[in-house]
């Protein structure tokens, strides 16, 4: 008898073994097992046995002559649907508590293209699956759910007419859909390396080459010879997937050509654990195969979960271990009280499961519009006045990125009162507009030439490093040199997100997304040749907030939406990480440097706590930034006269007019 032929229409519980062997290593890396980095092949993993299993259900059918594709279409909606509803219907209450507004929106856009089957490309668009980004993504895993159902609306239709049309073909079609697919796969890996993780052309490869299985008979009795050769491919395979497990990681494109381990691992394990062999005896262990039924139900609950406890801090140390057993308690539940009921049309008829499953759509979504409103309600009651009006946006802060030339307007003249020139990024642009006002009263002229997305003063950037360190930067900060040396102003005033651009804010690694190796130390000596001619009083970080600021107070508010005079002025909870000890580096560098640094951490702030909220000019509370770190009007006046107004008169040494007031 030959090795392979036939086709799968019996269960077999190893393949719910194989489950397990999927689900477990995801649930490990989205928790942050080191040793799991590898975990997210799991999904490469299901996608194989998901084409497997169905295809040899479609197979089965239609040699029988009874497949109905409506019916197939309501087995998926049974399998998919109510679980998927109750996961979002337990998660919108849940997350309209813990996160802040801005991450709710997002959330409830998530929650309603996982819905649609658009996850996938929600995804796609807002971040890399491994990119840091700095918004929780409770959803994050239905991107995979999107790419399988999209995939199975389309292919019982063309796999049902290939089968009647082209039976003697149908091998070689398969075999040719997926090696043309993993070609496709390749190719978006290599042009598009952040999107192609989510993308459904360059994943769709790993369903088919499930679906191949069944077509090529892979589950036919074998010899002895043959049970040798499923043994030996069986455990290479298992080596293969374990040594993916540990060694892959973020860093790795994927999937392209890396891809192959796990789907092909998975083929290998799927033909192989058949009865007699040993690979079926561990596969069908009974914990295994346990865990493998629960896999969809762990696979729904598992993200959710870590990202509620991450959002409460409660996911270190043996924390770890509680939220991991609360998955498995929530998926045994769910499996036993939603997946068996409605999969069952016995306990669920189809017209009660379709009048259900609407109603409760409907439900889920107006929820979610709603709550996701009331977020937003929240934040706009809180948002201090812009003061991007006052700005000079693209005349002296240049905002288009396609505009690199400073308006006349922005240029020191020859007024033989005291000349400043603030200088910088968007930071320093949020403070001109208090620092204007101040200069106004004081009498000394002020000019503003700053830049968005520019690493401030050096002029020679490493090629294609970085979106903040550009041609267009270069050239912006070479004419602000320029203006430098060919007006010698009194003072030059800088201010800049340095605690980002640095990298000396406790983070592990520069991301090159935002500077580059080596940037904190380039600017450092363009600073201290600056300060050698100029006299350079240097801004200290402003306060950055984990989030926008808005955004945390909302949360803080509750939806009760408390006053602003109820809550805690001063905060340290929410502040950056690391804030304080950087503001007490970028001194010690500024001033070897030759530079003069003032403050602002030590001026506002109280105890290494900072104030969320001050009294603005008309009386009223408002909050001192209106994002994570851009300073509100009332945050501007704040700063200015506290910290910058007192430097600037004591740069130049005189009783300035505004010092009366």
């Amino acid at each position: 008898m030959q090795c392979c032929r036939g086709h799968i229409v019996h269960y077999r519980a190893e393949v719910d073994g194989l489950r397990a062997l999927a689900v477990i290593p995801v649930v490990l890396f989205h928790a942050g097992i080191a040793s799991f980095s590898g975990g997210f092949i799991g999904v490469d993993i299901f996608f194989v046995i998901s084409g497997y299993l169905i295809t040899a259900k479609i197979y089965s059918d239609l040699e029988r002559g009874t497949f109905d594709l409506w019916d197939f279409y309501e087995r998926r909606a049974r399998r998919i649907l109510p679980l998927l509803i109750v996961v979002l219907a337990v998660s919108i209450p849940v997350f309209h508590l813990i996160l802040v507004p801005s991450d709710y929106s997002r959330f409830v856009r998530s929650a309603i293209s996982s819905l649609q089957l658009t996850s996938d490309i929600f995804f796609r668009q807002s971040g890399g699956y491994f990119d840091a980004v700095d918004h929780p993504r409770p959803l994050l895993h239905t991107w995979s759910l999107s790419i399988e159902e999209k995939y199975y609306i389309a292919f019982p239709l063309i796999f049902a007419l290939v089968f009647r049309k082209h039976r003697s073909q149908l091998a070689r079609t398969m075999l040719a859909a997926a090696a043309i697919f993993f070609a496709v796969s390749i190719f978006f890996t290599v042009t598009k390396p952040t999107g192609a993780y989510y993308m459904f052309f360059a994943r769709i490869w790993e369903i088919l080459a499930g679906a191949a299985i069944v077509v090529v008979g892979a589950d036919a009795r074998f010899s002895a010879s043959c049970r040798m050769l499923k043994e030996l491919a069986g455990w290479m395979s298992i080596a293969a997937i374990s040594v993916a497990f540990w060694a892959y990681d973020e860093h790795l494109v994927y999937p392209g050509m890396y891809a192959l381990v796990p789907v092909l691992g998975t083929c290998a394990l799927i033909v192989s654990a058949t009865p007699g062999t040993s690979l079926h005896a561990l596969f069908t262990w009974r914990p295994l195969v346990f865990i493998g039924m629960l896999s969809y139900s762990i696979y729904m609950w598992h993200q959710p979960v870590i990202v509620a406890a991450e959002e409460r801090g409660l996911f270190d140390g043996w924390a770890q271990i509680a939220v991991l057993l609360v998955i498995l308690a929530l998926s045994v539940a769910s499996w036993a009280f939603v997946e068996q009921p409605f999969r069952r049309k016995s306990s669920v008829g189809r017209k009660p499961f379709f009048v259900a499953s609407v109603f409760s759509l409907v439900a889920v979504v107006s929820a979610a519009k709603y709550t996701g409103s009331l977020s937003e309600e929240r934040v706009a009651g809180l948002m201090p006045r812009e003061t991007t009006e006052l700005q000079m946006g693209d005349k002296c802060f240049l905002l288009d990125a396609k505009n690199s030339v400073f308006s006349e307007t922005c240029r020191l003249t020859t007024d033989t009162r005291p000349r400043v020139l603030l200088v910088g990024d968007s930071h320093s642009a949020s403070i001109f507009p208090a620092l204007k006002s101040y200069a106004d009263k004081a009498g000394f002229e002020l000019k503003l030439m700053s830049a968005a997305y520019c690493l401030p003063l050096a002029t020679a950037f490493p090629e294609n490093r970085s979106e903040t360190a550009t041609p267009r930067c270069a050239e912006i900060n070479r004419q602000i040199i320029t203006e430098i040396e060919a007006k010698k102003p009194d003072l030059v005033v800088l201010a800049a997100y340095m605690f980002q651009w640095s990298a000396k804010a406790g983070v592990a690694q520069v991301d090159e997304r935002w500077t580059y190796e080596g940037y904190y130390h380039d600017f450092l000596m363009s600073l201290a040749d600056l300060a050698r001619s100029t006299p350079v009083l240097v801004i200290g970080q402003l306060p950055i907030w984990k989030k926008s600021l808005p955004d945390l107070v909302a949360l803080d508010a509750g939806v009760r939406n408390i006053p602003l005079s109820d809550l805690t002025q001063y905060d340290s909870a929410g502040l950056a990480s690391g804030l304080l000890p950087f503001d007490a580096t970028y001194r010690r560098d500024v001033t070897n440097g030759g530079a003069r640094y003032v403050s602002v951490i030590d001026g506002i702030c109280r105890s290494g706590k900072c104030p969320r909220y001050t009294k603005a000019s008309d009386g009223k509370l408002e909050l001192t930034t209106f994002d994570y770190g851009h300073l509100s009007e009332a945050g501007g006046d704040l700063t200015v006269s506290a910290v910058i107004a007192p430097a600037i008169q004591e740069t130049f040494n005189v009783k300035l007019t505004a010092s009366e007031d």
